[in-house]
């Protein structure tokens, strides 16, 4: 099972998937075309699948998101001004999966809070993987055994429980 991280940023999708450490592999980073972004969002997340189910996803946004429903309105994406239901069009795509959005700030946050910081990593889609694995209930109970080493190569630990600001039923 694979736990995506999706970053919407103001030109960019960029996707990859969770692994231990916790980080982000199979990052790939595709410009947003001025039509079909959704498709093109939806094809990029497939690619990242790999044919492996998707349990959970976490989406990075900088926003607007409208809650209760997910809705999405990027500043960078003209077909979405008025409001794209991504979480809705995730969960279509994969069906068994749970998904969470985030503003980019709070997923940077949620990634600075809980691991030391790599260079060069991308903190906001690092948080992005973070929410996915949050919201995974089944995988939260094995959390703290997951090594999380820092740059100098030693291990720590997380303090938890993870702080995540839900931001209501998407």
């Amino acid at each position: 099972m694979r736990l995506l991280a999706l970053k919407i940023g103001s030109a960019n999708f960029t996707a990859g998937h969770l692994i231990a450490g916790p980080g982000v592999a199979g990052i790939r980073r595709i410009p947003i075309p001025l039509n079909a972004a959704w498709e093109t969002c939806r094809d990029l997340l497939i690619n990242i699948a790999d044919d492996d189910e998707v349990a959970a996803v976490g989406i990075a946004c900088s926003g607007p998101i409208r809650t209760p429903d997910g809705a999405i309105a990027p500043p960078g994406i003209s077909q979405w001004r008025s409001g794209f239901a991504i979480a809705d069009a995730v969960r279509r795509t994969f069906p068994a999966a749970t998904v969470e959005i985030a503003s980019d700030r709070r997923c940077l946050r949620l990634a600075e809070q809980n691991i030391t910081p790599v260079a060069g990593a991308d903190m906001v889609l690092v948080g992005a993987g973070i929410l996915a694995l949050v919201t995974t209930s089944r995988l939260c109970h094995s959390l703290p055994a997951l090594p999380m080493p820092n740059s100098a190569g030693m291990v720590r630990r997380p303090t938890w429980p993870i702080t995540c600001h839900h931001t209501g039923p998407v």
